[in-house]
């Protein structure tokens, strides 16, 4: 029942991040503002933060929904939400219909014993690629992407505009 509770739960989350990420990179479902966005929030260049943003959805999404290279899929679904968290959220407060972060700490939970946990057996990486289901990879990814974020902080200008 294990193997097909985290079945459900990468199929769940990567289907919604692989539509995520189709609707910010390219602009389906009536998407397409993200550089917009990321230069209303100071992320310099926006076109390139909007980019990983969107990718990183949109890869995450696959790579959650295909169990391959799920230890990377979590790290970058947790990154793209907690970057989201901290540059929109946070000062809203935790409720979701306040446009808090309650819906981001969910994700990013959800991510997290993912990653911890493995793709379970019903996967890419089981099949395939069984020598990269180790434990110490989620975290080494993770430390990764998380990086990657710091340096957009780090070149971030104080935001015009609130985001809601």
């Amino acid at each position: 029942m294990e193997s097909l509770g985290v079945l459900i739960l990468r199929l769940t989350f990567g289907i919604i991040f692989t539509l995520h990420g189709l609707h910010q990179f390219f602009g389906w479902f009536g998407g397409g503002t993200m550089p917009n966005v990321m230069d209303r929030l100071g992320f310099r260049p926006p076109r390139l933060w909007a980019s990983l943003c969107g990718l990183g959805n949109l890869v995450a999404g696959v790579m959650l929904a295909l169990g391959a290279l799920t230890f990377l899929g979590c790290a970058l679904l947790i990154t793209v939400m907690l970057v989201a968290l901290i540059a929109v959220k946070l000062e809203k407060g935790f409720w979701e219909r306040d446009g808090g972060y309650e819906y981001n700490l969910a994700v990013i939970g959800t991510a997290v014993a993912i990653g911890v946990m493995g793709p379970g057996p019903l996967s890419v990486d089981a099949v395939l690629m069984p020598a990269l289901v180790r434990p110490e990879w989620f975290p080494a990814a993770l430390i990764l992407c998380l990086g990657v974020a710091a340096v957009g902080f780090a070149r971030r200008r104080r935001p015009l505009v609130q985001e809601n």
